[in-house]
């Protein structure tokens, strides 16, 4: 019994690959479309649910959806070895979208998804039910700095959104600072996000604390012997960039690819980033990673453009796909990617 499920109202989600369970009464839940729901739970102890085969031709996909599977096939089939790290991995929907590919593709390739919350606990029983296992393993850790012991903080009905916990109402002020820095065009928008942070200060949330284990990710893949190149996708609620500004040192020459959230409303330092970034990779919008609605190569000469252009969006923020520059043949991914519509 997993402490981390009782009394979790939990249903069975039907995805175009692959099937997962999800917490019910939760805000991912509710963006589900309704007759993907309420898959049979009863027999899950005798009945597998085996992938469904993706039905595209290789010469036609122009769907942002199959971004992921674009970049995974140029890999295999350029024969370029890699592992890919899904740290936040939520309930396991990228992990279960890539091992699905790797069946599909009949390919050999290894997944290790991080989440030790509530949301994680949901991802062993998803990998089993789909017949992943040989391709997916699941670590109840979370990936910090430093390592050792965290306190998580998160709200019963928003499993998506656990963080590290910080200093109360520390980020609604880091929200005012950016306003204030903030260029004119982007004020407007930027005030209607601001009210309702602040207005959720005085609002009554019930935030509960959760304790967890904590790995930093360079010690992580020394002990585990990962040593060949990397495809990373990281959503750690706002610390994605911490994360990435101590690895890319480190481990530039072996991600070949990182997805990761791309935040504007509460960093004065968003350009200085982007910069950061495009130095070794190529920068895609890809709306959001767990089904792209568009995948838009950033111009690094109209970067203030993209931020203003997120600033507007109605939550403030988008996923970016990060190829990198010296990636084998990475011209000819770039023309695959570029074709997507």
């Amino acid at each position: 019994m997993n402490a981390l499920l009782i009394n979790r109202k939990i249903d069975l989600v039907e995805y175009d690959l692959f099937y997962a369970l999800m917490f019910k009464n939760d805000n991912l839940y509710a963006f589900i479309n309704e007759k993907y729901k309420n898959r049979n739970l009863v027999d899950l102890g005798e009945k597998k649910y085996p992938n469904k085969k993706l039905e595209i031709c290789e010469t036609l996909i122009i769907n942002p959806k199959h971004t992921v599977y674009i970049l995974l096939s140029h890999l295999i089939s350029n024969k370029i070895d890699f592992h890919i790290l899904d740290i936040g991995a939520h309930v396991g929907v990228f992990s279960l979208r890539c091992a699905s590919i790797f069946k599909q593709l009949n390919a050999h390739g290894k997944i290790t998804s991080f989440n030790p919350t509530n949301a994680g606990a949901l991802v062993d029983f998803n990998i089993k039910i789909n017949e992943l296992e040989q391709y997916i393993n699941h670590e109840m850790l979370a990936i910090s700095r430093s390592g050792g012991i965290l306190n998580f903080e998160y709200k019963l009905n928003k499993s998506d959104s656990t963080r590290i916990a910080k200093k109360d109402n520390e980020s609604k002020f880091n929200l005012l600072n950016y306003f204030l820095k903030a260029p004119i065009n982007v004020k407007g928008q930027l005030f209607i996000k601001m009210f309702g942070r602040f207005k959720s200060i005085f609002e009554k949330n019930e935030q509960f604390s959760l304790l967890c284990d904590s790995v930093n990710l360079l010690d992580y893949l020394s002990k585990n012997k990962i040593e060949t190149n990397l495809i990373i996708k990281i959503d750690i609620e706002g610390f994605d960039k911490e994360i990435i500004y101590q690895i890319l040192p480190k481990l530039n020459g072996r991600i070949l690819g990182l997805i990761t959230e791309f935040v504007t409303y509460n960093d004065i330092k968003a350009i200085d980033y982007l910069n950061f970034l495009s130095k070794h990779f190529y920068i895609y919008d890809i709306g959001y990673c767990p089904l792209p609605y568009k995948c838009q190569e950033i111009n690094v000469n109209n970067f203030n453009e993209f931020i203003n252009d997120v600033a507007y969006r109605k939550y403030g923020y988008t996923d970016i796909l990060l190829i990198n520059k010296n990636m084998p043949k990475v011209n000819l991914l770039k023309d695959r990617l570029n074709q997507i519509k």
